[in-house]
C-alpha cells in the first residue's frame, strides 16, 4: 500500500531502496548541500532523513508523496493516468520496500504538477498558489506535528511570524519562505 508511512533512512539505505549508486547519490548532495533536508534522527552514527523529502530534493516523488505534498486525494491522483494519458509522465524509478507487492513508482515532480494543473482545469478546482502553504501543509512537509507549528512556533516566534497571504477554504495561506524563517529560528 503506497500511502504507508516510510521510516527515516540513512542516505545509504535510501540509495538501496531507490536502486541508486550510493557514491553518485552522496556526490549529488555533496555538490548541493542546501538540497539535503533536515536530518530526522540518527542510526548507527549516520543521520537519517525523511525519504519523501529526499525524493523531493531530487525532483521526484511517489503518487502518495505528491498527493500529500499538493493536497490532492490519493485515489484521484491514481486515476490521472487514465484521465490525462497524453500528459502522464513515464516513471523514473521505483521504491523497493522489501515487502510483497509491486514497488512504488517514482515520477518527476514537475511533470506531475503539469498533470495536476490540467486536472484542476478539468474539474474546475482552484490551483494551489505557488510558494504559499497552509500551516498543516508546512508541518507535513517539514516532518513536524501540526500542533507544534500552530500552537508552539506561532506563539513563541510572534515577532517573525509571517502575515497571512490569503486563504484556502478555512485555512490561512503563508509564504513558505516566511515559515522557513520560523522553522530555522525554532531549530536554533
Amino acid at each position: 500500500m503506497e500511502a504507508m508511512i516510510q521510516q527515516p533512512l540513512t542516505l545509504i539505505d535510501y540509495a538501496r531502496t531507490r536502486q541508486l549508486d550510493p557514491a553518485k547519490l552522496l556526490a549529488e548532495f555533496t555538490d548541493n548541500p542546501d538540497a539535503l533536508p533536515e536530518p530526522q534522527g540518527e542510526q548507527a552514527g549516520q543521520p537519517t532523513y525523511d525519504p519523501d523529502q529526499l525524493d523531493r530534493a531530487r525532483g521526484v516523488t511517489t503518487l502518495a508523496g505528491f498527493a500529500t505534498l499538493r493536497g490532492w486525494d490519493l485515489d484521484d491522483v491514481r486515476r490521472w493516468d487514465k484521465r490525462q494519458p497524453d500528459l502522464w509522465p513515464e516513471s523514473v524509478g521505483s521504491v523497493y520496500t522489501g515487502q510483497a507487492g509491486k514497488p512504488w513508482k517514482l515520477y518527476p515532480l514537475g511533470a506531475l504538477d503539469v498533470v495536476a494543473a490540467a486536472e484542476s482545469v478539468r474539474r474546475g478546482r482552484e490551483p494551489k498558489p505557488e510558494g504559499l502553504v497552509t500551516m498543516d501543509e508546512f508541518a507535513d512537509k517539514m516532518g513536524v506535528s501540526r500542533a507544534m507549528v500552530k500552537n508552539k512556533w506561532r506563539v513563541q516566534h510572534r515577532d517573525i511570524w509571517p502575515e497571512p497571504a490569503g486563504k484556502r477554504g478555512r485555512q490561512h495561506l503563508y509564504e513558505e519562505e516566511g515559515l522557513m524563517r520560523v522553522f530555522r529560528a525554532a531549530r536554533g
